[in-house]
């Protein structure tokens, strides 16, 4: 639950720079990316750094002194088909948002938000997504050891 809160921390934080940005500083679009780059520069850095105080793997992780190239293939075989996954639907938004841009800022703007919506909706169907995964995998491990202690 906690990198939900991230982002809607990310979420809020973007949406009050690209007011400043684009509302005070009159930045207008330029305003807007530079809002949107360092909400989630914070958000990642937030992220990094209660992962590193909470989590002893990811501690553990500092400490290796090399890499098993096995593991970091298996690493890219799983992660591949995610961001052509990720790619393709970004390079859909913006095929779209070239669109919404002739209809002027209002509508760029109403664009925008319904975007950033879209993504916390797809970040909170993921995270209970994952809950629900291990769950099922607490689940089934509890099982398992109790079909070894009958025998």
């Amino acid at each position: 639950m906690t990198p939900l809160i991230f982002l809607a921390v990310s979420a809020i934080l973007n949406i009050a720079l690209d007011l400043f940005f684009v509302i005070v500083l009159k930045l207008g679009v330029e305003g807007a990316a530079i809002a949107t780059v360092i909400s989630q520069y914070l958000s990642g850095i937030g992220i990094s750094i209660y992962s590193l105080i909470k989590n002893i793997q990811v501690r553990a992780i500092t400490k290796l002194q090399y890499f098993h190239l096995k593991r970091v293939h298996k690493v890219i075989s799983f992660s591949v088909l995610t961001c052509i996954q990720q790619s393709v639907m970004n390079l859909g938004i913006l095929m779209v948002q070239g669109l919404v841009n002739s209809f002027g800022t209002v509508v760029m703007a109403a664009f925008a938000a319904a975007v950033k919506m879209m993504l916390l909706h797809i970040c909170l169907c993921r995270t209970l997504e994952m809950h629900f995964r291990l769950l099922l995998l607490k689940t089934m491990v509890q099982k398992k050891k109790c079909v070894f202690n009958q025998d």
